[in-house]
């Protein structure tokens, strides 16, 4: 995310993307293409899945925008799966105390600082053990 926040920072023009209707991600693709920086998946005004906007994140991740998931209003369980997906940061709507501004951060972070859970070990010879939390 630092291309887009370092525009922000400087003042410079910015362009982000609203998905609300699309469900592939050609919408990524067009986004780059006309110039944009960022998309921001509206998960709160329409129907779409977790895994569409994880698909929509990783493709605009992966052509080098951010991507930004508005989560549904107190529907905080979801973003641990979302930022796992290849999402960059989230938006989260309606936030009116420093307590509900606690529970998204704490919804955002590993284990120890919140409540994001550490993939499952591997018990496979093939596989490289997990680094410890820090």
């Amino acid at each position: 995310m630092p291309p887009f926040l370092d525009r922000l920072r400087a003042g410079e023009p910015t362009l982000m993307l609203g998905v609300r209707g699309s469900r592939t991600t050609e919408v990524a693709h067009i986004a780059h293409s006309t110039g944009h920086h960022a998309i921001l998946v509206d998960l709160e005004h329409s129907p779409m899945s977790t895994d569409v906007a994880a698909q929509l994140c990783s493709a605009a991740g992966a052509l080098g925008m951010t991507a930004l998931v508005r989560v549904p209003e107190r529907e905080y369980g979801m973003i641990g799966r979302l930022l796992d997906g290849g999402a960059h940061g989230v938006v989260a709507p309606r936030i009116e105390t420093a307590e509900e501004a606690r529970l998204v951060a704490r919804a955002c972070r590993f284990p120890r600082a919140g409540s994001v859970p550490r993939p499952p070990r591997c018990h496979s010879s093939a596989c490289v053990p997990c680094p410890p939390a820090s």
